[in-house]
Order: C-alpha cells, then structure tokens, then sequence
C-alpha cells in the first residue's frame, strides 16, 4: 500500500476528480449533514466520502446517480458524470423524435420475494426509453421497485423495464427475470 502512494505522488496522479470531489461537498454541507451521516444516503461508509472530497477517488455509477437523486435541480449534472446523460437522468431535455419509444408505466409496484400481479390495463402514464435499448419485438412494461431486496443494485423507488415478450426459458438463463 505504501508503495502505491508513493508513486502516486511521483507521477501526481489522483484517481478522483476534483470538480466532483468539491460538488459532493457542497451537495453534503447544503443537506446539512457531516461525512458520517450522509455516506448511508450514497450507500457508502465514511472513509469512502472523505475519498471523494479530497479527489483520491472518484465516485462509482450508482453513487452518482444517488447523489443527483439527492441534488434537486442539479440532478442532470450528476447523471452526467455517471455516463448516462441529462435526458436519462430525467433533466428537461427532449431527445430528438424517433430516439425513443414510450413505455407504459404500470401502477403496481414490484419487489423481490413474493410475487405478486400486475395488472397490465393499470397505466400511470408513459415514460421515455432510448430506442436502441429495445430488443426486437419487445413488449416493454416499466414497473416502479418498492423496499431494498435487490439494493444497491436496484433500490426502493427505481423504475425497471421488463420485456414482457420473452418466454423461452433457455434464453432467460443468466438474466433477471421478473415472471408472472
């Protein structure tokens, strides 16, 4: 471990960034709440915040999306930095038409464990979903995700999207499946 420092800082190499290093600072002292108690809100321990203000590493995918689940308006910003863009992270810019199909957002929710029924003539409304993420005759249903059985993978409050039309089970190996 020492050895590692110590080139570190001959090369003056930070795994971190210090833009966001400073972001989640701010985002932390503006919720009110020192490094202890915000690291459970990223799903983190303390140490590992401490790492992320002082820029010597930065924070993974998912950190990143629930801090801009944390940031109000900023919210874009934050699902920028995690590679998934504004339009992803639910910031108001409209893709470009054709990009995306409109999925039905059904208005059960779902969680792991027991089953349950959803019923697919109960429709909240419809939500966005890049095209190219759509598998060939998919029949797409989004479905909101109650309690943590699948944290920090999918935690309480996401929104998955389940092909509906798959049912060869072969070709279900190795994949979530949600089965009704």
């Amino acid at each position: 471990m020492a050895t590692n420092s110590k080139v570190k800082k001959k090369i003056g190499h930070q795994f971190g960034d210090p833009i966001i290093g400073a972001r989640v600072k701010a985002l932390r002292e503006s919720l009110g709440l020192d490094q202890k108690g915000f690291a459970p809100l990223v799903g983190v321990k303390q140490p590992i915040v401490s790492q992320w203000e002082s820029a010597k590493h930065r924070p993974s995918t998912l950190a990143l999306r629930a801090l801009g689940d944390m940031a109000g308006t900023e919210k874009g910003w934050w699902y920028e930095q995690a590679g998934q863009g504004a339009a992803t992270g639910g910031a108001e810019k409209e893709l470009a038409e054709g990009e995306t199909v409109w999925v039905p957002l059904m208005h059960d929710a779902v969680s792991a464990g027991l089953g349950r029924a959803v019923r697919d003539d109960e429709v909240d409304r419809h939500i966005p979903f890049v095209r190219a993420f759509m598998p060939r005759g998919g029949k797409l249903r989004a479905l909101r995700v109650t309690g943590d059985s699948m944290a920090p993978i999918i935690q309480d409050g996401y929104i998955v999207v389940v092909d509906a039309s798959q049912r060869e089970a072969k070709r279900l190996v190795g994949k979530m499946v949600a089965a009704r």
